[in-house]
């Protein structure tokens, strides 16, 4: 694997008489050994003695490193260090670190704001809910979290809502209904829909609603297929893991409720439901993970479809939700199992461009996809922050009182504006900094430009949180350093193992 052309890359003056060391990150597999140079988003491979040196500024010379490891000979260590050298002279190991993060290369958040048009709209219909989840956010398990209650919002407040958000809105663009239980306010949804294609024509509009599918009639199955809404269902797996925690106000599982609501939309239109109903799958103590993915790989109502897989938050919940150790254990070692058997099936499909959905590839594909698809490009003094939105150009949450927010997973904290008023960036750009001076960490880490944490990930308990930024941190870095090794172990096996990743899709869904 040859370097890359010469780059120019911006450096800084040290801060002390010992320079900064290679921004890089060195990982092996079973065969070779390699390096991650942050600052052109590449890696190349090395040799065993090249790989030790590589971040070991005070051995430069081949007697320091024969001091260091008797075992090579002057011969060797002159060869090691000529490599680096040379890898020096082409752009490689650059010790350069970004020194702030950015939206737009040039521009402050400020000037984003004011340019920006939106995106999507997240309307709350409704904070009311005909289920009573014990894991979920809202359940009252949560400290400093809403609750269910009986506030909705109206048609009027919606209307203005949309007003304001059409009149600076793309061309294109996705609205949302969010809860609670959205369909619960079905005939208000409908009002929506029709008032939008009423007064805004010129819009293309992607329709998306989060359900629990639990009041899905047959009325209400054909209007969805007939607007060929995005459905994104609630669904842990078979029916011992939902019912588990999943139920309604009177504790009955509604596993069976579920699948029926399923049979109605694909009854409506078969070809519509397969490409419009999506599945949120959240993983909760005792932790099934191998029965869920048995389930969503055989079930023929759940099977081939996009899944979205989390699991339950354990930050900020109480005591008895919190999972025991060996349920952790366990649930690290089904989860295991079934990334191997993932990286074995991209490793016998090479010659595959597209395989069957899998509750696997759901889980898994994307990360391989999103390494094969960076951009290697010379990293600067200004990072966009990863996996966030701009806020409120991306992303606009109204809530049931008209208030606007970041997004629908930090809805009651934060806010940033309101229907009357519209946004007030100086709520954004406050919020912004408090987000930014906590991730000053990030100039220095060496998965920043890997990195999918966003604001939500950084919040905790309705505010800003260290800890819980350290523990997603953590537990990211550990995620790609596996990614890297397992690509970079189906490279070797076969060059071309990863080649249908060049045909996927990269535009927003």
């Amino acid at each position: 694997m040859k370097p890359p052309a010469p780059e120019k890359t911006i450096t800084r003056s040290p801060k002390a008489t010992t320079p900064a060391p290679p921004f890089i990150h060195k990982f092996r597999t079973k065969q070779h050994h390699y390096i991650y140079d942050v600052n052109t988003n590449r890696v190349f491979q090395v040799n065993s003695l090249v790989y030790e040196l590589a971040d070991l500024q005070d051995l430069d010379s081949p007697e320091a490193i024969c001091m260091q490891f008797p075992e090579i000979s002057p011969d060797e260590a002159e060869l090691a260090l000529d490599e680096l050298r040379e890898a020096a002279e082409k752009g490689w190991l650059s010790s350069h670190r970004p020194e702030r993060l950015a939206f737009s290369p040039g521009k402050n958040l400020k000037e984003e704001l004011a340019d920006a048009r939106y995106q999507q709209l997240i309307l709350n219909v409704t904070e009311n809910c005909n289920l009573r989840c014990d894991y979920c956010i809202y359940s009252g398990s949560y400290r400093d979290q809403r609750t269910h209650s009986d506030r909705s919002m109206n048609f009027e407040l919606a209307q203005k809502a949309l007003d304001r958000f059409m009149n600076n809105a793309r061309d294109r663009v996705y609205i949302s209904f969010y809860g609670g239980e959205p369909l619960s306010r079905f005939t208000v949804i409908k009002k929506i829909i029709r008032y939008t294609e009423m007064t805004f024509p010129q819009k293309t509009v992607n329709w998306s609603l989060t359900t629990n599918a639990v009041l899905i009639s047959k009325e209400i199955a054909h209007y969805l297929m007939e607007k060929k809404v995005l459905l994104t269902v609630s669904l842990d797996g078979p029916q011992a893991v939902t019912d588990r925690h999943r139920k309604d106000t009177e504790n009955r599982g509604v596993f069976a409720r579920v699948m029926r609501s399923l049979e109605l939309l694909r009854q409506a239109d078969q070809e519509t439901y397969d490409t419009t109903v999506q599945f949120s799958i959240v993983c909760a103590p005792p932790f099934n993970f191998a029965e869920t993915e048995r389930f969503f790989n055989e079930n023929e109502l759940v099977r081939g479809h996009q899944y979205s897989f989390s699991y339950m938050n354990a930050t900020g919940c109480t005591p008895a939700m919190k999972p025991a150790q060996e349920q952790i254990e366990r649930l690290n070692t089904e989860e295991s199992n079934s990334r191997r058997l993932f990286v074995e099936d991209l490793k016998n499909r090479a010659s595959e461009p597209e395989s069957p959905a899998s509750f696997a590839k759901s889980l898994y594909e994307k990360d391989f996809s999103d390494f094969y698809h960076r951009p290697k490009t010379p990293l600067g003094n200004e990072m966009y922050p990863n996996g966030c939105c701009t806020p409120s150009a991306q992303r606009l949450f109204v809530s049931v009182d008209g208030k606007f927010h970041i997004c629908e997973k930090i809805d009651n904290a934060y806010p940033i504006g309101n229907i009357e008023t519209g946004v007030d960036h100086q709520s954004v750009e406050r919020f912004f900094d408090t987000y930014s001076e906590l991730s000053r960490d990030c100039l220095n880490c060496w998965a920043c430009r890997l990195c999918s944490l966003c604001f939500f990930n950084f919040i905790s308990g309705g505010t800003f949180s260290a800890e819980h930024r350290s523990s997603e941190c953590d537990y990211l870095k550990k995620r790609w350093d596996r990614l890297l090794r397992d690509y970079y172990t189906l490279l070797e096996q076969d060059e071309h193992a990863l080649d249908h990743l060049a045909k996927k899709d990269r535009s927003i869904k």
